[in-house]
């Protein structure tokens, strides 16, 4: 749990980016107004009554932002064996260019990983670190458009680890999420449909041949117009998850 959750801290920069203007993570998060803190909780749900109800927390999500858009802290509580429970906290740093430049896990002194951009102010490689200040991995960004296309991730020798491809629509929303093994087989495989609100309403995932379906309802929005509730069900109609979301703005 913890490896991916710090990935989706690296991927929040890599969804969606601009040649003329780098968009901020509040962009990419499709969160309207000048949020300056978002928490997001997911539990285990079931349905009583007719209703989806809590059951278990799984993980808790808060992140900080400044005025600019970019987040600048994240905290994460992830539920562990269903019971144990992972703590971790990060805090990022920008350039003046509003780059996002380094990351840090507040258990160690110094940052331990460092994003590199081009010309054009596209992220073009992650690198993470230890303790110690030796190489754990990189990954390489490539892209289509202004879009990320790709992502390859090389080990500490300098060897592939996996890959991902992206395909988007014509709106240039990801429909299409592939990840390759060192082998170049195709080990996972995400496809996307979005409803009017260009929010994803479906997603077909296929891990190792095992196929899942899972749909996604949005309850309650707010004043600013984002919603604060989210319910993943499958084919059957049944709650699998409930997301609850809470925002505060400047």
């Amino acid at each position: 749990m913890k490896t991916n959750l710090l990935l989706s801290v690296v991927i929040i920069s890599l969804i969606s980016c601009s040649k003329n203007k780098l968009k901020s993570d509040l962009d990419k998060e499709d969160l309207k107004g000048t949020v300056s803190k978002f928490t997001e909780t997911e539990f285990s749900a079931s349905e009583k009554f007719g209703e989806a109800y809590k059951e278990k927390q799984g993980y808790l999500i808060s992140s900080k932002y400044n005025k600019d858009g970019n987040m600048t802290n994240q905290d994460v509580l992830s539920t562990l064996n269903n019971s144990a429970a992972e703590h971790d906290v990060f805090e990022m740093q920008y350039n003046n260019k509003g780059q996002k430049i380094s990351i840090r896990n507040i258990k160690n002194s110094k940052p331990n990983g460092f994003y590199k951009y081009t010309a054009d102010g596209l992220l073009n490689e992650y690198s993470a670190f230890d303790n110690n200040g030796t190489l754990l991995g990189n990954t390489i960004f490539t892209y289509i458009d202004n879009h990320i296309s790709n992502e390859t991730s090389y080990n500490k020798k300098g060897e592939i680890e996996r890959k991902i491809v992206y395909k988007r629509n014509k709106k240039g929303l990801i429909e299409e999420i592939s990840e390759y093994d060192s082998n170049g087989s195709l080990k996972n495989k995400q496809t996307q449909t979005f409803n009017s609100d260009n929010l994803v309403e479906k997603v077909i995932s296929d891990f190792d041949g095992y196929k899942m379906i899972t749909l996604y309802k949005y309850f309650n929005k707010d004043e600013k117009g984002n919603f604060l509730k989210i319910v993943r069900y499958n084919m059957a109609n049944k709650p699998l998850q409930i997301i609850e979301r809470k925002i505060e703005y400047y």
